[in-house]
């Protein structure tokens, strides 16, 4: 579809300053920035906050169907973004897409110091997704590749997404993205199923990529999906688990007409007791809403895949 055209992807890393502690950064970071986050742009795909395992780094993981969503999005949150800068440290931010986005990107993202990494090649987007809440796995395969073997790995790069288009319907995107010797994939799926599905799929592209380069992979997923995973830490020793908060959301969150009414702000000294009211309300909502969905989609996915298994056999 169109947004896997121009889709821009972001992944912000940080850590907890020097005595901040974790009830602080959820009440003055998290809060505010998903409140802005639900009242900003509608060329949003996804937007959540994750925790490395020991609680001291923040992953800010976000999507935009194209570079404007996410210029959008700077402006949607620059009351709240001085608050990033009061409480975290940055330590690296990836920004992924077409050369042509990331180019419109370059002015407005200067001061973050970002690392550009423009996509080649084919790729796969079933974007946006159908509930409110963002549940979703995403891997941040981060391959470092041997010198003299980049116009081999690129040759393997169509084999990835070739084995992915023929492999699991629990796929949401998937795409490569290259700068100097590094490649990352940009992948996502809809559970820690999709996710052992899709490495059985590439198993035999992943033997020879791990002859051609070495791997750093991060995995940003909910709690109770990334701990089915953690086996993989056999495999790949270097894997770290990121775990999302509760309040990831999709463009589903973003209701249109109430944009409009949102520029209207509360005056400052509500603000702090509604925000975090407001959140827990709104998430109580949406879980609602999604558990519904997910059962009906569950139930066909379910049937595809056993239609898909009669197929084969």
């Amino acid at each position: 579809g169109a947004p896997s055209d121009t889709q821009v992807c972001v992944s912000r890393y940080f850590k907890l300053k020097e005595g901040v502690t974790l009830k602080q950064f959820k009440t003055k970071v998290y809060a505010p920035y998903i409140t802005a986050v639900r009242k900003g742009t509608s060329k949003l795909n996804f937007f959540g906050f994750a925790l490395n395992e020991d609680k001291t780094q923040v992953v800010v993981r976000e999507s935009y169907t194209d570079a404007d969503g996410l210029i959008e999005h700077l402006d949607d949150c620059k009351k709240v973004s001085p608050l990033v800068e009061e409480h975290l440290e940055p330590i690296s931010m990836n920004v992924l897409g077409p050369q042509e986005e990331l180019e419109k990107l370059a002015e407005p993202l200067k001061a973050l110091d970002p690392n550009f990494m423009p996509s080649v090649g084919d790729s796969i987007s079933k974007l946006p997704m159908q509930t409110k809440r963002d549940t979703h796995i995403s891997l941040e395969p981060k391959f470092t590749v041997n010198e003299g073997k980049m116009e081999e790995f690129k040759k393997l790069m169509e084999e990835f997404v070739e084995s992915t288009k023929n492999g699991t319907l629990l796929t949401f995107y998937y795409g490569f993205c290259v700068k100097d010797n590094v490649v990352r994939c940009l992948e996502g799926y809809k559970n820690s199923k999709g996710v052992l599905a899709h490495l059985e799929d590439v198993k035999e592209a992943l033997g020879k990529a791990g002859t051609l380069s070495s791997l750093d992979l991060k995995i940003i997923g909910t709690g109770p999906e990334i701990r089915k995973l953690k086996a993989m830490k056999k495999t790949v020793p270097d894997v770290t688990f990121w775990s999302l908060l509760p309040g990831a959301i999709t463009t589903e969150a973003v209701p249109v007409e109430k944009q409009e009414e949102a520029k209207m702000e509360p005056k400052e000294d509500e603000k702090e007791n509604t925000d975090k009211k407001k959140i827990d309300d709104m998430l109580e909502e949406d879980e609602k809403e999604d558990e519904k969905k997910i059962e009906k989609a569950g139930e066909k996915d379910e049937k595809q895949v056993e239609d898909a298994k009669k197929e084969s056999a």
